[in-house]
């Protein structure tokens, strides 16, 4: 403390090592005392500065499955970097990471001290998502009835493109666009504010390698 001093037992050579340092001498204030045949010198303090490794705290979610959108990674303190496979800056990216139980790292420095958790998460396939737009609950359309404009859930991680096109009662096509760069859980808004009610055919699609699946949902629309 600087206006106490304590004697170390043993400590009477030219040299002085302290084989472990805890974190709580951090402060601490060391002096010699030489003694010759003409008296005593006390030397002036030296202060001993002991930096704490970091105690990290690390908790990411423990199952996802693969066709998960990316999520964040949350650790303390802050400033540390995360590492492994399928993570990429604070985020984990089970679509990257692959089938399978993946270790990430979360390493955290203090003043040159080093400190790193490992926590794994188990990727999962999730085959109960592999739907085609023909089974029940691959797409779920909301709401319905509705004032001209709806929400298309993609309840299935078969497809990252969809053609939608709505017809009227009549047959006719009134609308028709393309989404792109769909997932599981993705959620596309289509509007028909500009459309009179009534009834209307809602057709979804996907044209690939020559394989066409479709599904059509019925939709009633009310001003």
């Amino acid at each position: 403390g600087g206006s106490t001093y304590s004697n170390i037992t043993g400590a009477t050579n030219s040299s002085f090592a302290q084989a472990s340092v805890p974190v709580g001498q951090n402060g601490y204030r060391f002096r010699v005392i030489v003694t010759a045949g003409c008296g005593s010198v006390t030397s002036t303090a030296g202060i001993l500065t002991v930096n704490a490794f970091p105690v990290i705290t690390f908790n990411p979610a423990g199952t996802v499955c693969v066709s998960d959108a990316a999520f964040s990674l949350s650790a303390t303190p802050a400033g540390g970097t995360f590492s492994g496979t399928g993570v990429s800056g604070n985020n984990f990216i089970p679509s990257v990471a692959g089938v399978g139980t993946k270790s990430v790292m979360y390493t955290a420095t203090n003043a040159g001290c080093q400190s790193a958790a490992t926590r794994t998460i188990r990727v999962n396939e999730c085959a109960e998502r592999h739907l085609t737009l023909s089974q029940e609950y691959s797409i779920t359309v909301y709401p319905n009835p509705n004032r001209g404009r709806f929400n298309i859930r993609l309840n299935t991680d078969l497809y990252n493109r969809l053609n939608v096109a709505v017809y009227n009662s009549l047959g006719q096509q009134v609308k028709s666009q393309v989404f792109a760069g769909l997932s599981y859980g993705s959620v596309i808004r289509v509007n028909l504010d500009n459309f009179p009610a009534g009834t209307y055919h809602l057709l979804l699609s996907e044209e690939d390698t020559g394989k066409t699946d479709r599904r059509s949902e019925k939709l009633v629309v009310y001003k």
